[in-house]
């Protein structure tokens, strides 16, 4: 099953699946390049391009990944620790959004969170954190000039 896709030009599309990250050529369907989660039998949910050879991938249960484009595999693993407060909030991600100020953004399942770092500094703030009922994120988006608009389960919409 695909979760979502990052296209990025007519000759590649990103698949972000339950294999893990698949490299598609649309003109050549039938040749499909599969790139597992390392050590892990995870599913990748969605993506966001960090910069010219490196997506950020968002998985169901192992966290978040640094693959890199050009050298076809992942580098990096951000994990949740609880001796790091300034972390990632869980290991279960939800949704993920780079704004237009390279502030990153994820939500995560099962957990009425979302964290938020800039990536000019190395850590996560929760926002949210001293609320007794937190919204939990299903989705983000940037509307320019206005914030990030988040989608919730169970209490709209808010910026």
């Amino acid at each position: 099953m695909v979760a979502n896709a990052l296209y990025e030009y007519d000759t590649l599309v990103w698949l972000l699946s339950e294999q893990g990250l698949l490299k598609l050529n649309p003109k050549k369907p039938n040749q499909v390049d599969i790139f597992p989660v390392p050590r892990q039998n995870d599913f990748v949910k969605n993506a966001v391009r960090l910069d010219s050879n490196r997506l950020l991938l968002i998985t169901k249960n192992s966290g978040l990944w640094t693959f890199d484009t050009e050298q076809l595999r992942y580098d990096d693993q951000s994990l949740f620790k609880a001796e790091s407060p300034q972390g990632i909030s869980s290991n279960s991600l939800r949704s993920i959004y780079l704004d237009h100020e390279n502030f990153l953004w994820l939500s995560h399942y099962g957990q009425a969170s979302i964290d938020y770092a800039w990536l000019g500094q190395n850590h996560f703030y929760h926002p949210f954190e001293e609320n007794n009922q937190p919204p939990r994120i299903s989705a983000m988006v940037e509307k320019p000039g206005e914030g990030i608009w988040c989608a919730t389960d169970n209490q709209g919409v808010f910026v």
